[in-house]
């Protein structure tokens, strides 16, 4: 860690101590990516601010918290897991011994996860939320925590609940109709982080880092081969990993290097814009070949 954490839980003591409210007078949640947030604010409304500790940029696989992003748990009432990521493994002792009184709620609880395959070796894949199936789910473990913790409000949580599912549902069948013409069909990720995208939609991902490591030129050749026989003509990456070698492979079979966005804090949207962009890369033209 690149700061001493006793210095950090002391100043974290102090604020702890004070109250869960925020200068606003809002009550505070705390989520760990922008994602969350989304899903949080659609169902908190008027009644709780939501603080991201994994700011723009940085990757949930990531350890590194920053005593800032400390402060920003140390008063909130209730913290929501994601689940498997590294990020939330690496802090989550650290986060309960600053704010004891947090309730922790895993948003993860009843997802089924996916292992042994996908670039993530033997564990679980951590990127759960990028399935909307996912995602109603850990939209009602937290309509259920908020409606504990303030049961006063537990009709205004449950009513923002109920349409902010509507709107998942929407975003589904949307999502669904676009990319039934591919089912079965493979595109291509530098980093792993559609598979469950993928399993909703009876797509195939294909990623060219495996393990959090780059392959060698053997590896790189059959990405290559691989995407030339699907007719794959994009390579997708994200903005916090490299990206020289998948534009290597975009080079080689005459494709793009297109940015997706896992942490799109905009999640309906960036849900929609992913399925728009895979179909747009396996579409009309760029036919599977045997």
């Amino acid at each position: 860690m690149p700061w001493a954490p006793k210095i950090a839980l002391a100043a974290l003591a102090v604020t702890a101590a004070m109250n869960c409210s925020s200068p606003e007078g809002h009550r505070t949640v705390a989520v760990s990516i922008l994602p969350q947030k989304y899903l949080a604010e659609r169902i908190a409304g008027n009644r709780y601010r939501v603080a991201v500790l994994l700011p723009p940029g940085y990757s949930p696989e990531s350890r590194e918290l920053t005593p800032g992003r400390m402060r920003a748990a140390s008063g909130a009432a209730i913290y929501f897991r994601v689940g498997p990521i590294p990020f939330e493994r690496a802090n989550m002792a650290s986060l309960v011994q600053a704010n004891p009184d947090m309730t922790v709620a895993d948003t993860s609880a009843g997802i089924e996860p996916i292992t042994g395959h996908g670039g993530h070796g033997d564990g679980p894949d951590p990127h759960l939320w990028v399935s909307l199936k996912s995602a109603r789910i850990m939209a009602k473990h937290m309509m259920e925590t908020l409606a504990a913790a303030d049961p006063g409000s537990a009709d205004y949580f449950r009513a923002n609940y109920r349409g902010l599912i509507a709107d998942i549902d929407r975003t589904d069948e949307v999502i669904a109709r676009l990319l039934s013409p591919y089912r079965g069909r493979t595109f291509i990720v530098y980093h792993p982080a559609w598979s469950y995208f993928a399993r909703d939609y009876g797509l195939v991902q294909a990623a060219v880092e495996r393990d959090g490591k780059t392959p060698g030129p053997a590896g790189i050749a059959g990405i290559i081969q691989l995407a030339k026989r699907e007719g794959a003509r994009a390579v997708f990456i994200q903005s916090q990993f490299p990206s020289d070698t998948a534009r290597s492979v975009a080079r080689e079979i005459g494709g793009d290097v297109v940015p997706l966005d896992p942490l799109d804090p905009d999640y309906l949207g960036g849900m929609e814009r992913t399925a728009a962009a895979i179909a747009k890369s396996l579409g009309e033209g760029h036919e599977k070949t045997d």
